[in-house]
């Protein structure tokens, strides 16, 4: 077995990085030949014609490198590979809810659909009865729908408009009424995944 020359190899290593070797240079060496068609993507098989080597295998086989663990007390030690740490989670169905959710709950979906219904009902006068009663002053016959902004002003005609119309108070009202039905009906459903 012929030695390698470290220092012939390391030259032809150099001129093929600075661009100045030939490819008749290389024919000879399948790891030159693999190095230059990784580094300038060639396609040297083309390039070489009848000169480039007939297997594939040859050229790459000496581009392989195999890591083994040695007894050497010298030798560098392979990575412990550590299990990683799990934390214990608690599932959510061993959460304890207060069982004051049950009562919140039920008063939200109870409550909910009562305040959208009256701020339906408010827009088509089913209130105007009140300003009969209440309205010390002047009240207009057709102002029956109670204003929300005003509703501390019951008692004068400021606290009365027209009805058959709708503003963002109505709106908010009622989206308020939905939310508090829907958010009732959450907190039952936490409430009872507790207990399973």
């Amino acid at each position: 077995m012929t030695g390698i020359d470290m220092s012939d190899t390391q030259e032809k290593l150099r001129q093929l990085l600075d661009g100045e070797l030939d490819k008749s240079e290389i024919s000879n060496d399948p790891v030159l030949i693999s190095l230059a068609e990784r580094i300038y993507g060639l396609d040297m098989k083309e390039l070489m014609g009848d000169d480039y080597p007939s297997s594939k295998s040859a050229v790459n086989s000496d581009l392989f490198v195999e890591i083994v663990e040695s007894e050497d007390k010298d030798a560098i030690p392979l990575p412990e590979v550590k299990e990683p740490i799990t934390e214990e989670i608690t599932p959510v169905s061993e959460i304890k809810v207060p069982k004051i959710f049950l009562p919140i709950s039920l008063l939200l979906k109870i409550n909910g659909p009562i305040l959208s219904l009256i701020s339906i009902l408010n827009i088509f006068g089913v209130f105007s009865f009140l300003s009969s009663s209440i309205c010390s002053g002047h009240c207009p016959t057709e102002n029956g729908r109670i204003s929300w902004l005003d509703i501390y002003r019951l008692n004068s005609e400021h606290g009365w408009v027209a009805t058959g119309s709708f503003g963002a108070p109505t709106i908010g009202i009622f989206l308020l009424g939905v939310f508090m039905f829907w958010f009732g009906n959450k907190l039952k459903q936490i409430h009872n995944s507790s207990k399973n």
